[in-house]
């Protein structure tokens, strides 16, 4: 349940989230092929930008130079969440690719959602569309 704080809210809007990885190649052809966000809107040897088109929100992956002097990898530093239509169909979709379901849950918002894993071990949720108001649950 959401609730009005009345805190002064911020002027302008919610741009993105950016995820700092190691492997900058293997996790451009994750979000752009297996989660299917499409052509990077920016796309450079230390910076991938894709635009969810809907929201106009970016998902940007940066290459994290420190990752590139360690064997260390930058696991969970950010998540990421994307809503579709269909979450069966989108989990067959990973599936497909290899990439399986961490964890099934239902957020306290009352939306089914389902947890994975991108290359670096940063956690990708996906939610189902539908209305806030038409859910139900405390999670």
């Amino acid at each position: 349940m959401r609730r009005n704080t009345g805190q002064t809210k911020m002027n302008g809007r919610f741009y993105g989230a950016v995820v700092r990885v190691a492997d900058l190649e293997k996790c451009r052809q994750f979000y752009r092929d297996v989660i299917g966000l499409g052509t990077p809107v920016v796309d450079s040897s230390f910076w991938v930008e894709f635009e969810c088109p809907e929201s106009r929100l970016i998902v940007a992956l940066e290459q994290d130079p420190a990752a590139e002097k360690t064997t260390e990898k930058t696991r969970g530093s950010v998540g990421v969440c994307l809503e579709t239509e269909d979450l069966a169909a989108f989990d067959r979709r990973l599936a497909r690719h290899g990439i399986h379901t961490q964890r099934k849950a239902r957020l306290p918002s009352g939306r089914p959602a389902l947890f994975y894993l991108d290359p670096e071990g940063n956690p990708v949720i996906v939610v189902e569309r539908g209305s806030l108001a038409n859910s139900h649950g405390d999670g």
